[in-house]
């Protein structure tokens, strides 16, 4: 997790839309974490998850979105007093090996064209968040199309897209494309009722709609020819106006909508 990122907490209760009294503190958790470097967030991480007691590791780690086992690892180097680590051992930034489709340009392009088939213009933005096939068949299918990937990266872009990285068992399903799209073109809320709701200006409101249609922030930026960064910050912005915590909240909220 790069430390300028403020990750949105992952706790069940987060993640519900309902305000508890760990929100605010959950948020301070990560706020601090994204001003740490790489040692001393898993420090942090370590010291607080012992000060919760059992269970500490896991709930840090779905408040942090650091790993277990870096969490542990934090534990043990300060409960040796942290005898091996000394400043010079801070890891630079941007250190360490690449990520995946930072070493492929076409990768996370070439991930989306897969799945785009078999989540297309789904009109109440659920099921366009789950995918067919296992994290297996799409390694294999990104190594057969030139782009290796590992069952884990896979289904760390897939996070990173918006989808689950399990496959979606439901069967049945017998529309085609067309159809669930103008479904969705009826059911959809309006820009004018985001606007006037959410105080949301019309560019985020063009942009939750966009995407409450399973389109991805990728293709959003494409389309509106403005860079993914720019989506991104129109997302956070659509986000807090709305109260929502992540996109699968606002997803529901914007699906609520369609009979007002």
């Amino acid at each position: 997790m790069a430390a300028s990122v403020l990750h949105q907490c992952g706790c069940a209760a987060c993640r519900s839309r309902q305000p508890h009294p760990d929100q605010l503190l959950h948020r301070q958790i990560n706020l601090l974490i994204s001003r740490l470097d790489e040692q001393q967030r898993r420090w942090f991480a370590a010291v607080e998850a012992t000060r919760q007691g059992h269970g500490g590791v896991q709930r840090l780690a779905e408040i942090t979105g650091l790993d277990r086992h870096t969490i542990a690892r934090g534990q043990r180097e300060l409960a040796s007093g942290l005898a091996d680590r000394t400043p010079e051992r801070i890891r630079r930034r941007g250190a360490g090996r690449p990520a995946r489709e930072r070493q492929d340009a076409g990768l996370t392009t070439a991930l989306e064209n897969l799945l785009e088939p078999e989540t297309a213009g789904d009109p109440m933005g659920k099921r366009t968040k789950v995918k067919r096939r296992s994290l297996r068949q799409l390694s294999e299918a990104l190594s057969a199309a030139g782009h290796p990937a590992s069952r884990p990266t896979v289904a760390r872009l897939l996070r990173e897209l918006g989808y689950s990285p399990k496959a979606n068992t439901r069967r049945g399903e017998t529309r085609s494309v067309p159809e669930r799209n103008a479904q969705f073109e009826h059911v959809a809320p309006k820009v004018e009722l985001l606007q006037e709701l959410f105080g949301l200006t019309r560019a985020e409101a063009e942009v939750a709609r966009a995407l409450h249609g399973g389109t991805t922030k990728r293709a959003v930026a494409d389309a509106r020819s403005l860079r993914e960064a720019t989506i991104r910050t129109q997302v956070r912005a659509v986000l807090e106006k709305t109260g929502t915590v992540n996109l699968r909240d606002l997803e529901r909220l914007l699906a609520n909508l369609h009979e007002l």
